[in-house]
């Protein structure tokens, strides 16, 4: 059995390594804000229709309302696994328009 003092940092580590995760994200959404002027430019190939159009919307909607990168964040996440991994495709081709 762990002692109270391994416990503790497992829980600290967990804390920083869920908020580095979360960092990463907000890092991504930005990118995807920041280029969204050229959103068309960012589907992936191989993207499904109806889910990048949602995604499209999601972000279009986040930009023109001014939304935090938070707000957008759980947008994407309520549209479902396929839309995040959508999402993390075009902030790899965001990132290669740079």
């Amino acid at each position: 059995m762990p002692t109270p003092e391994e416990l503790e940092q497992l829980r600290k580590a967990s804390e920083k390594s869920a908020e580095k995760a979360r960092e990463l994200l907000d890092a991504e959404v930005k990118a995807i804000m920041d280029e969204v002027a050229r959103i068309d430019e960012l589907k992936p190939k191989t993207a499904d229709e109806e889910t990048y159009n949602k995604l499209v919307e999601v972000v279009t909607e986040a930009t023109n309302r001014n939304e935090s990168i938070a707000t957008l964040k759980e947008n994407v996440k309520k549209l479902g696994d396929s839309a995040v991994s959508l999402f993390k495709e075009m902030v790899g081709i965001a990132r290669a328009l740079k």
